[in-house]
């Protein structure tokens, strides 16, 4: 249901989304999953079609339709 608060915040003001949780709490899985919906691809994989997201009406809308960057700080030197 992360994704399904994130859609409305796309074009609003409001469009920075902080995931917090503690150490090993899951938060790369989010960023991932994040990432993995609205995301551009080519791909037709349609992994969340069978989830409680694809029942919301902005799901065809922004399904792997947006640019995403993603980060990860654990593979920068130190």
């Amino acid at each position: 249901m992360l994704i399904h608060e994130l859609i409305p915040s796309i074009n609003s003001v409001n469009c920075y989304c902080c995931v917090t949780r503690p150490h090993r709490f899951g938060k790369t899985v989010m960023a991932n999953m994040i990432g993995a919906f609205f995301g551009k691809t080519d791909r037709k994989d349609r992994i969340f079609d069978r989830l409680a997201v694809s029942g919301i009406s902005a799901y065809e809308e922004h399904l792997n339709r947006h640019d995403v960057i993603y980060i990860d700080f654990s593979r920068t030197p130190k």
